[in-house]
């Protein structure tokens, strides 16, 4: 079944974040490491929807990430120099005359049409760097039903890692259910490679985020269909808004939800997407 990507459940992230360079041995060196990897996810999963600008306390992303602010402050002067953030900037407070620093805003590279895939913010907050080193590249790899067949010594060769550790990481995955394994045969009844799926886990999802399981698996619609879901308490009325360009079968399928969300006593005002696979 088709993953219906919602914004409070997933967030993007563009395909160069496992660029790597080759030495003259051939061995594969990945610009990014486990720690800046993890990093630079954690703040495109706190990037607010299509603007790129996260305003975060270092020791907010020291505990988001599992790590210590040094090791945060180092990560971030490394991405900032690779070009993975394109600035930052402190905020400056006066009280009784003196100037006090406050909290750092990031902003982050646009996600590019085409060059980005989604991640679950869910499953990302479960993982230590290792494990969301290998989590990020299979969701890079997944396809629009959400699975991959990468095997182990693929995976240990385009991320730099020994083959024993990703053995040892995708099993963490699996028991932490962000990942799926299938075992594959061929039609001699030996064993192929394993295809792995990326669990669909979910955050707390306000109401007004259920209107998107109204849209058919089939649709191959190519726009982004924006709606907006508002309640006002005076009326107890909720307003589905949705673009001119969506398709006629669409716009059918948000009227009906209209309809339906409308019988919600309260609905607490949300924002969703549907977004075509790159």
């Amino acid at each position: 079944m088709i993953c219906k990507r919602t914004q409070s459940d997933y967030f993007r992230m563009n395909n160069n974040i496992f660029d790597y360079d080759t030495d003259e041995t051939g061995t594969v060196q990945p610009k990014l490491s486990a720690v800046e990897l993890r990093v630079l996810a954690e703040l495109y999963s706190l990037a607010p929807f299509k603007t790129y600008r996260v305003k975060v306390r270092q020791s907010t992303l020291a505990e988001k990430c599992k790590c210590s602010v040094s090791t945060i402050k180092r990560a971030v002067a490394l991405l900032l120099e690779k070009h993975y953030i394109k600035s930052m900037a402190r905020d400056e407070i006066y009280a009784g005359g003196l100037k006090l620093l406050g909290t750092y805003t990031y902003v982050l590279p646009p996600i590019v049409k085409k060059g980005y895939f989604y991640v679950n913010r869910k499953a990302l907050e479960l993982l230590n760097k290792i494990q969301a080193r290998v989590y990020l590249f299979l969701c890079k790899c997944s396809r629009k039903t959400m699975d991959c067949w990468n095997s182990f010594s693929d995976i240990a060769k385009k991320l730099g890692l020994h083959r024993n550790a990703v053995v040892k990481t995708i099993k963490d995955l699996i028991e932490k259910n962000v990942i799926q394994r299938t075992h594959n045969k061929k039609k001699d009844g030996s064993f192929s490679d394993n295809s792995y799926t990326i669990e669909d886990v979910e955050t707390n999802r306000i109401n007004s985020d259920f209107a998107a399981d109204f849209f058919s698996d089939n649709d191959t619609s190519e726009k982004e269909i924006d709606c907006r879901v508002e309640s006002t308490a005076a009326n107890n009325r909720t307003e589905i808004r949705f673009n001119a360009h969506s398709k006629p079968n669409l716009i059918h399928s948000l009227q009906c939800a209209a309809r339906i969300v409308n019988t919600f006593p309260h609905i607490s005002s949300g924002f969703f997407y549907c977004a075509a696979d790159p």
